[in-house]
């Protein structure tokens, strides 16, 4: 592992803001999201991008000299693993108290998307909130891709996204337990997914790898197993909520979910 540009200066640290990115292919993209995610933020010196980049990405030396340029990146180097567990490996190399499920396609269109996360962490004294905005698809305000929690939320849970698939279901997985929680919150900021499904891009190799992989491992099935787990993470945070969230009863764990988004 290596690190990339040096981490921001100053700043408390439930102020900063951790765009965790795991990356294969994309340079050209990949810098167009930091770009868009800085020149949009009110506070970009208080917003830090973890990127990990596998070791076998024919593109490395782009991704090492893009982070050589670029301001408040973390640039990691490993091997291929599960996907979503791309997400905690970011995770453990992060600052901020706010975290992001982001990915290396999207583009932040709306000024001061920062400053609208952090104040909606900040009204919310236990920190048990998952924020989300718009990734400008049909998904709208009913559902959260590139959702944001607190480090609270990641430490009483004890991974930030479920490291069991190899496609999607990650995002799901949150939106479910905030549901359950009633801790879902849409703001009116835009993270638009150039994603090949929304015809704002073509299916490139990271893509295809992805869809192989869907095909192959079947993660559906795998979100079918994992409900009592998941109704597990709503008790373990709704026990340090203010007040505790206590349900009579627990809602039976769903099979179907939400309608994950395509994460390749």
């Amino acid at each position: 592992m290596m690190n990339g540009s040096e981490l921001i200066n100053g700043g408390k640290m439930d102020e900063l803001i951790s765009l965790l990115t795991p990356t294969r292919g994309r340079p050209t993209e990949f810098q167009r999201m930091v770009i868009s995610a800085y020149d949009t933020a009110v506070e970009p010196e208080k917003v830090e991008v973890v990127i990990y980049v596998d070791d076998d990405d024919k593109f490395l030396s782009d991704y090492k000299e893009a982070t050589s340029r670029l301001s408040n990146v973390i640039l990691l180097v490993g091997p291929r693993t599960i996907m979503t567990d791309y997400w905690n490996i970011c995770f453990r190399s992060a600052k901020g108290d706010i975290l992001c499920q982001n990915n290396d396609d999207v583009i932040f269109r709306t000024k001061g998307w920062d400053k609208m996360v952090r104040d909606a962490f900040a009204s919310q004294p236990d920190k048990i909130l998952m924020v989300h905005g718009s990734d400008a698809s049909f998904h709208l305000d009913r559902f959260g891709p590139h959702p944001f929690v607190h480090r609270k939320w990641i430490e009483t849970v004890g991974y930030f996204i479920p490291p069991y698939f190899s496609s999607d279901f990650g995002d799901a997985w949150i939106n479910e337990v905030a549901s359950h929680l009633k801790r879902r919150k849409y703001i009116p900021f835009i993270m638009e997914h150039m994603h090949y499904q929304f015809n704002k891009a073509q299916i490139d190799q990271t893509t295809r790898d992805r869809l192989e992989r869907h095909d192959k491992d079947r993660p559906e099935q795998i979100w079918g197993q994992k409900g009592n787990e998941r109704m597990e993470n709503v008790r373990k945070l709704g026990a340090v909520m203010v007040p505790p969230h206590e349900p009579r009863r627990l809602p039976p764990p769903s099979n179907q979910g939400f309608k994950p988004k395509h994460l390749g």
